[in-house]
């Protein structure tokens, strides 16, 4: 058939449609639907369709006007979070850079402003050698920490990118013994050249940086934000990252290490009406909206909180690291001896285990405890002190397999290599398994037993007779020296 041929044949198949039943689009092309025109059904329709066609119609639209309802809902501000009353104003005034103004809040703090019960003038002269042993980093020696700068950012995301914009970037540092506390307030993301020209400065006359969790996001975020303004990033300073530090410090004893919980389980501090940091970046959409400055107060008084407890936690993990404090938890002793071991610092490590080991804690503590002590007394060549501290931290393991089975295989390592005496080093190997696995605790008893199985046989062999003389050249000695090398070698261990 050929392109007239069906043009005709559909002219004839439309033409059979009656008037009633061709309906006129709004764009004039006629189709071969019903057209329901005021309520008065078509003729020739069937009436249970034409109903269930409206019923149809009508759950649409009721779709249709839900999605809209909550489209709206959306787009408005949350009950309370808008002007209840009059706008309230911003904190602060307008300070002028070469780039534009931005909101600055300052404020000072005497030196025996506690935080908690932690004072803040502690921050001022830490000990280097501490702080830098603490953060696992040698660059934090020989820091002026009286012109460290301390810093936190609030955004609008929690994800971080090029989509998040900090629009308040918190800054404090000494200044005549007191801390300064300098807020810069984004009123417009307008105003970001200004407010990253200002923290320019602040940077380069620092001498360092501290911050929580600013090495995994404040400071790549206002780097990039530098990037994004098409102006030069400010200069690297060293960084301490207190985040890292509590981690290493307090993990063990609080388990969760976000700021507000370090400042109540470590500075004794407690956040009346705080608000919460999901909250935040609405809120500041919120102000951008209505320009009522109420929920920002609170947002600023979180971001100048944040910026105290810094200077604070400085302050106490520097002398809590310094040297035993008796009244501390024992949790924490292990906790810096496990730092010290990995900054290479013996005898503050040697301290502060011999103080987790003697504090009273509970079994796991004391057993952890207790193996560490005796690996760094074994290298100190204390060899019977170590075995004291592992038989009674056997003792402390009570009749638990998988607490006793690591001291069973540091006591085994040290009768067979130190002490060399494999009769002993066999009982303890009897139960390592656990500690060590199937294989490796064969293999330990198999050595053992060969070692004691010579030794029988060096036992049984008779005396040599008086005044006849052995052969240079005594066959038991090759037998001896074939099986040494057979042996496999143990890999060192504790005290391998």
């Amino acid at each position: 058939m050929d392109f007239q041929a069906r043009l005709k044949r559909l002219a004839q198949q439309h033409s059979s449609i009656g008037p009633a039943q061709r309906r006129v689009d709004p764009e004039g092309v006629a189709t071969g639907t019903a057209w329901r025109n005021e309520g008065v059904p078509a003729v020739g329709v069937d009436p249970l369709l034409q109903a269930r066609v409206e019923a149809q119609r009508q759950d649409t639209l009721e779709e249709l006007r839900g999605l809209i309802a909550r489209a709206e809902a959306r787009g408005r501000p949350v009950e309370g979070a808008g002007p209840s009353g009059p706008p309230a104003s911003l904190p602060g005034q307008r300070v002028e850079t070469r780039l534009g103004s931005v909101r600055l809040v300052d404020h000072f703090l005497d030196p025996d402003h506690h935080h908690g019960r932690v004072p803040i003038d502690g921050a001022l002269t830490p000990d280097g050698e501490v702080v830098s042993m603490l953060a696992l980093d040698p660059g934090l020696r020989g820091i002026n920490w009286q012109r460290a700068l301390y810093l936190d950012t609030e955004t609008t995301g929690l994800s971080g990118g090029t989509g998040t914009l900090p629009f308040l970037v918190g800054c404090a540092w000494f200044e005549d013994q007191s801390l300064r506390v300098e807020q810069l307030f984004l009123e417009s993301p307008a105003d970001e050249p200004a407010l990253l020209e200002r923290l320019r400065g602040h940077i380069e006359a620092a001498s360092c940086l501290v911050s929580y969790n600013g090495k995994a996001f404040d400071w790549p975020l206002l780097l990039g934000r530098y990037v994004m303004a098409r102006a030069a990033p400010p200069p690297l300073r060293p960084h301490l990252d207190l985040l890292h530090v509590a981690r290493r410090c307090f993990r063990r004893r609080l388990g969760s290490v976000r700021l507000v919980e370090i400042e109540e389980g470590v500075l004794g501090m407690r956040r009346e009406r705080d608000v919460d940091g999901a909250e935040i970046p609405g809120l500041y959409w919120s102000f951008l909206r209505h320009r009522d400055g109420t929920a920002m107060q609170q947002v600023l008084e979180h971001n100048a909180n944040d910026l105290v407890a810094l200077a604070a936690l400085l302050g106490f993990v520097a002398e809590r690291g310094k040297e035993v404090a008796l009244h501390d938890d024992p949790v924490d002793h292990l906790a810096l001896a496990e730092v010290a071991v990995k900054a290479k610092q013996k005898e503050r490590a040697l301290a502060f285990v011999r103080a987790a080991f003697e504090g009273g804690g509970d079994a796991e503590l004391t057993v952890r405890a207790g193996l560490l002590y005796a690996e760094l007394l074994g290298k100190r060549k204390a060899i019977a002190e170590a075995r004291g501290v592992l038989d009674q931290a056997l003792e402390a393991a009570g009749r638990s397999p998988a607490l006793a089975a690591p001291v069973h295989l540091a006591l085994a390592k040290l009768w067979e290599h130190r002490l060399k005496d494999p009769t002993r080093a066999e009982v303890h190997a009897r139960a390592t398994e656990l500690a060590e696995g199937a294989r490796e605790h064969l293999r330990r008893r198999a050595r053992l037993t060969k070692k004691l199985e010579r030794a029988a046989a060096r036992a049984a062999l008779p005396p040599p007779k008086k005044g006849r003389r052995r052969s240079k050249v005594d066959p038991q000695v090759g037998v001896r020296m074939a099986a040494v090398n057979l042996e496999v070698n143990e890999p060192p261990g504790i005290f391998g």
